[in-house]
């Protein structure tokens, strides 16, 4: 699942809302979801903040989803210049 976002802090809950629908769609428990929501928000709001310099409605972040057969999840923040991937075993969570 992908979708892009305009480039801003008012973003975040949307990103969110993507996030969470995705992982509650693939069975994901509540605590996990918290967890990666965490982590996945402070990821945009740096890429704001940092790569971006700053809100801008003009620039995009794309966010890709992925879950494989093995149970990994897969979160790419995509923007202007790169792209950050992050690899996570779902499994590991739970433990």
């Amino acid at each position: 699942m992908q979708k892009s976002f305009p480039a801003t802090l008012d973003n975040l809950k949307n990103i969110r809302l993507f996030l969470t629908s995705f992982l509650k769609d693939h069975n994901v428990e509540d605590i996990i979801i918290n967890q990666i929501e965490l982590g996945v928000d402070e990821a945009v709001s740096n890429i704001i903040k940092h790569s971006y310099k700053g809100e801008s409605k003009d620039k995009e972040i794309n966010i890709k989803l992925e879950i494989s057969k093995k149970k990994y999840l897969f979160i790419y923040l995509i923007m202007e210049t790169q792209q950050i991937q992050k690899k996570l075993n779902l499994e590991i969570l739970k433990k």
